[in-house]
């Protein structure tokens, strides 16, 4: 098990965490450019000292304030895949992998036995006499991660994997990224910015913001319960908080939240709760709807964003009140004329406001 809490000052904010992690599971840091994700690697890594606190890799203490501890970097049985994978451009793939075996003074035909064994784990062994150079993106990343695993580390340190990837063939590398992560024993920590990616590779997912952990949850968790604006936006959700201010014998509940009312169905809600809504739920009009929808703003269209691949569907950010995310299709943005800066009417039924506390 991984414990660690440490806190660093840094220049524009300071780090905070508080994890823990269980071995053979992925444990996924998503945040934006900037949030301190990778000042969080480096802190594990032993590149960047902590202020205080302690990190503690099962039965080994790395670091520990009270205690004096600090493990130097390269004493620490930690594999970090960087960003751009920091290949020697010199070297072969086979001599990139079993650089670390030779620098801890192995004998050479164990050398040789165990960079040819992640070789063929990975299902690289063919690429073993190419230099850097003659490898495609999705191939530099299997080297870099086999040059990690050979050392058999207890901790895996992935940086934003997949950004140097290009996107022709990010899905067949992330297919294959997941099927390797998941057959390790040791504990990975995986960086990124793409909230896809979280949910796709993290059995646990923290949310970083200006380096501190503001939400740590399972998938369902994070997708069903966003406890921050910050954290439903990258899960594209609407989020309100706010206070029950009354409720009828049918279980409709009135919700006062900082910029306006919302209606929810709930038998029960505590005085403070959170309401999510999924932007494919609101529809737009241009006239004030008649229906029965419980929950109807208006306000001017701030921006409308197509979403890949195609942009079939169209998110569009309103500034009403509460301000709201609706998610149409391109047919139905085409048809209402809508556009930046028009004024309309967005509503969704008390039943889609999904309430917790």
């Amino acid at each position: 098990m991984l414990i660690a809490e440490f806190s660093k000052q840094l220049i524009s904010f300071q780090v905070e965490v508080s994890l823990t992690a269980e071995p053979g599971s992925t444990f996924v840091l998503v945040g934006e450019s900037g949030a301190g994700k990778t000042t969080i690697l480096n802190i594990l890594a032993g590149l960047i000292q902590p202020d205080h606190g302690r990190i503690k890799l099962e039965d080994l203490d790395l670091f520990d304030s009270e205690q004096g501890i600090i493990i130097p970097a390269n004493e620490r049985p930690i594999g970090y895949v960087f960003q751009d994978y920091v290949l020697f451009p010199h070297l072969t793939v086979f001599e990139n992998v079993a650089f670390g075996l030779r620098a801890q003074g192995l004998g050479e035909m164990q050398v040789r036995r165990e960079t040819r064994g992640i070789l063929d784990q990975l299902g690289i062994e063919d690429l073993a006499p190419r230099k850097p150079r003659r490898l495609s993106g999705g191939q530099r990343q299997r080297v870099a991660l086999a040059r990690s695993l050979v050392l058999k580390p207890r901790l895996l340190l992935l940086d934003e994997p997949l950004s140097a990837i290009d996107l022709q063939t990010r899905r067949e590398v992330r297919t294959e990224l997941r099927r390797i992560l998941a057959g390790l024993p040791c504990i990975t920590l995986f960086v990124t910015h793409s909230p896809f990616e979280a949910l796709v590779f993290g059995s646990q997912v923290g949310v970083v913001d200006h380096g501190k952990l503001i939400q740590v949850g399972d998938r369902d968790e994070l997708l069903r319960r966003p406890r921050s604006r910050y954290v439903a936006e990258i899960m594209g959700l609407n989020l309100f908080q706010g206070k029950v201010s009354s409720r009828d014998a049918t279980g409709l509940a009135e919700v006062q939240t900082p910029n306006g009312v919302v209606h929810t169905i709930s038998d029960d809600l505590s005085d403070m709760t959170f309401i999510t809504v999924d932007p494919r739920e609101v529809t737009l009009h241009i006239l004030e709807p008649s229906g029965t929808a419980q929950n109807v703003f208006s306000g001017p269209i701030l921006e409308m964003v197509p979403e890949p691949p195609q942009g079939e569907r169209v998110r569009v950010v309103l500034g009403t009140h509460p301000p709201l995310v609706a998610e149409i299709t391109a047919h139905s943005m085409h048809t209402l004329g809508l556009r930046e800066g028009l004024n309309v009417f967005a509503s969704f039924k008390a039943t889609a406001a999904k309430c917790y506390n």
